[in-house]
């Protein structure tokens, strides 16, 4: 019998090794079937009970049908439970995908309607990103969801390419199904290109795009900062300008205009930059508390930020915008004006008017609520000034006061029907100044570079 001397065995080990390695670790082609490489092993927090949540094959199938349907069932251990299961390579090791991939795309769907989940990509310590975008009310049928993540690098590999998280749910159990899961390179519409562009070290660039049929006139200014460029920046269609901001500007605004400079003020949205621990942090959001006039998207790139994770939009047509405004008289000047500013005490002439005490009964009947005037509960003003629970409720038609299923909000008259309008038309964006009870504000933050804001994303 032939027997390989000691150096040639070794040397055939240690190809061997090699081999197995590089078919471990080949790259993935896109598009990526998820399942078919990774499996739904990472059980996290109530997870990791056994039988808490379970993963049965589905009764129906969804998109194209590739990889798993996943039905997965939860069962709370508890009222302040929360449960993940994330998505792990089968070697358990990571692996590389090919460049290009822009989206996860994936369907969903609840067995009532209406669960609410959470959605991520990546493990920050082990894949060196974490997508996690804001989480989604599922619906019945299946529906398709995409996460965008072509701001993100990924070329040393992957751990952990898709999770699901759920806290406290509203259904118990929580019973929902997700399907098709795939990383993909879908085109990229032309409106989403931004070109590269030097941010100083010690500071931020705010960019903003007019894709409005009509000119704007733009004003960066901070009370505590102060103005921002030019007093007034001229965009027509299409155009964007480049606002660099210094290492501070505290409750900054960039205001557009449509009849001139200062002329008719028409949108608004809101940010702060500021350093801590020798980071850039930028914090932003999108507004309605003061009336509707146009669409618009904000999202913040670069550093820590990741355009699924820190972005709010309101993506429907100019033309649209107004569509359904409640109530005639809230019209003026080509925007819905929100009952806070059409019961404003500046406005003396609505002081009597019947929407500017629809709510009066409501706050009588509620026994933890501090009374005031239906003006202050719109403007979450005066006594409901740190009563961000109480403003929410009353301003949702809520007798729970604690009522976090989104189902029930606006259906028990006396409401804010502004409101409810405005979170139909643009759902996660403030309608009133504490919208964020209950998880409907649009506010994100995180460690960044850039926030590029466009006004009439759509058109």
């Amino acid at each position: 019998m032939y027997v390989l001397k000691p150096w040639l065995n070794m040397i055939l080990s240690a190809f061997l090794l090699l081999m197995s390695m590089s078919t471990l670790l080949a790259e993935i082609k896109l598009p990526l079937v998820v399942d078919d490489y990774y499996a739904a092993s990472g059980y996290r927090a109530d997870a990791e009970i056994p039988g808490v949540v379970s993963d049965l094959t589905c009764s129906r199938r969804a998109g194209e049908q590739k990889g798993r349907c996943h039905a997965f069932t939860w069962k709370p251990s508890s009222e302040r439970a929360w449960a993940a299961v994330e998505w792990i390579s089968h070697t358990n090791q990571k692996r590389v995908i090919a460049e290009g991939a822009t989206h996860i795309r994936f369907y969903a769907w609840g067995e009532q309607g209406g669960e609410r989940i959470s959605l991520k990509a990546g493990i920050a310590p082990l894949d060196g990103f974490e997508v996690r975008p804001p989480s989604i009310v599922l619906e019945k049928e299946p529906k398709k969801y995409l996460i965008p993540i072509d701001d993100i690098g990924y070329e040393s590999g992957v751990l952990s390419p898709f999770a699901w998280i759920a806290d406290r749910p509203l259904h118990q159990p929580l019973k929902f199904y997700i399907d098709d899961i795939q990383w993909l390179s879908l085109q990229t519409d032309e409106q989403d290109v931004w070109p590269v562009i030097e941010v100083p070290d010690n500071g931020a660039a705010i960019r903003v795009r007019n894709h409005c049929p009509m000119d704007l006139w733009v004003r960066a200014d901070s009370p505590v900062d102060g103005r921002l460029g030019p007093e007034y920046v001229y965009l027509r269609n299409n155009e964007d300008f480049t606002f660099l901001s210094p290492g501070f500007w505290r409750s900054g605004r960039v205001t557009a205009f449509k009849d001139g400079p200062g002329q008719n003020e028409i949108e608004k949205a809101e940010m702060t930059i500021e350093q801590r621990d020798g980071k850039t942090l930028v914090n932003f959001n999108l507004t309605y508390v003061d009336h509707v006039g146009l669409p618009m998207s904000a999202e913040a790139v670069g550093g820590a930020c990741n355009r699924a994770s820190h972005s709010v939009a309101c993506k429907i047509p100019l033309a649209e915008i107004l569509n359904g405004c409640p109530h005639d008289f809230l019209m003026e000047n080509g925007r819905c004006l929100s009952p806070r500013s059409f019961c404003d005490p500046g406005r003396p002439e609505n002081a009597t008017h019947p929407y500017c005490h629809a709510l009066d009964a409501a706050i009588q009947s509620c026994p933890s609520c501090p009374g005031g005037t239906t003006w202050n509960v719109y403007a979450c003003s005066g006594p409901y000034a740190e009563r961000p629970v109480e403003c929410a409720a009353l301003n949702r038609g809520l007798r729970n006061l604690n009522e976090r299923d989104v189902r029930k909000f606006y259906q028990q008259p006396p409401y804010n029907t502004y409101a409810k309008w405005s979170q139909s038309n643009c759902p996660g964006i403030y309608s009133f100044p504490y919208d964020d009870s209950g998880d409907q504000g649009g506010f994100r933050v995180c460690q960044g570079k850039e926030i590029r804001l466009s006004f009439c994303p759509a058109d």
